[in-house]
């Protein structure tokens, strides 16, 4: 099994039932690609410590 990275450009500050709901599809979008090919995908998960770690080197959403 491969790891997928999914790096973003820009920040775009999301309430946690926003980052909830964003997850879910991914992870639903996500394992219905998996069946079509074939592919097994780890469920994903939110890093608050990622987002920390942006904001340390990008301005702080408004």
């Amino acid at each position: 099994m491969k790891d997928v990275i999914l790096c973003a450009t820009h920040v775009v500050c999301l309430t946690i039932e926003e980052q909830n709901k964003l997850i879910a599809e991914l992870n639903k979008n996500r394992q219905e690609l998996g069946k079509k090919t074939g592919t097994t995908f780890k469920i994903l998960t939110y890093n608050a410590k990622l987002e920390d770690d942006i904001r340390k080197i990008s301005p702080p959403c408004s």
